[in-house]
């Protein structure tokens, strides 16, 4: 992906002889995880010099520990959970996430007006993810179990993840008895309102959003759902079975 692409130069291009300097082509959608890593490099005693159209990266610096450091919590995990939850649609439902930083670069902190869609049973929406990518998957999940109708735009970087991401909930989606195709930026899935619940355990393809997203969106599905690989999310999350668990998640490994 390209955000962890460009992290990676601003990492190693301070130790350098010559000077470096990152140049965009276009705006960057989501310019969080570089800002992050700028801002703990400094931490560091490096330095990295924003500009119009990327940074100035100067050469010949050295890493200088800080001893103590205390890395941020993540917001994408928080907001997935505060998605789930605002998608459960009840009446008082609500979930509290705490120790995050509100002044972090990171994304996935303005969920209001997508959870506004997703609270009660939706039929046919249109959401931009630009601004939550992770979040698509989840998305897509909760339109496959419902039978609903959705088309997401704005995530072309999810084709190149752990997984094709689009290209995988398309072929669920499919598996439910819905109609799914990809483009560029996006996917489309087009529900008749009445999914199929397949009988076959449903491949996740080693992805941990993916599998996190199936898991989440039982709280709309009216049967149980098989998945594969229920290790799918110690990638990124170790404990997440246990706290899907812990808020009320049934699951029952076989």
């Amino acid at each position: 992906e390209g955000t962890q692409a460009i992290s990676a130069i601003m990492m190693f291009a301070p130790c350098l002889l010559a000077d470096s300097q990152i140049k965009f082509e276009s705006e960057l959608i989501d310019n969080g995880m570089a800002e992050l890593t700028r801002l703990s490099m400094e931490k560091f005693q490096m330095s990295v010099v924003p500009t119009e159209d990327g940074y100035f990266i100067p050469g010949r610096q050295y890493y200088q520990s800080p001893e103590e450091i205390r890395t941020e919590n993540d917001w994408g995990l928080a907001a997935m959970w505060i998605t789930a939850a605002a998608a459960s649609g009840h009446e008082g439902a609500g979930l509290s996430v705490d120790n995050l930083p509100k002044n972090s670069p990171q994304l996935y902190r303005d969920l209001d007006n997508i959870n506004a869609l997703i609270y009660h049973k939706f039929t046919d929406i249109t959401i931009d993810a630009s601004r939550m990518p992770n979040l698509a998957t989840l998305y897509a999940a909760l339109a496959i179990v419902q039978g609903a109708s959705i088309r997401i735009t704005g995530v072309p970087q999810l084709k190149v993840k752990e997984a094709d991401r689009l290209a995988v909930m398309a072929e669920i989606a499919r598996k439910f008895g819905q109609k799914a195709e990809t483009f560029y930026d996006g996917i489309q899935i087009t529900g008749n309102g009445l999914p199929f619940f397949p009988t076959e355990p449903v491949d996740c393809q080693g992805d941990p959003w993916v599998f996190m997203s199936m898991c989440l969106a039982c709280v709309k599905a009216d049967k149980p759902i098989l998945l594969m690989d229920e290790h799918g999310a110690e990638k990124i999350y170790r404990d997440f079975l246990e706290d899907f668990k812990n808020l009320g998640g049934m699951y029952q490994i076989i």
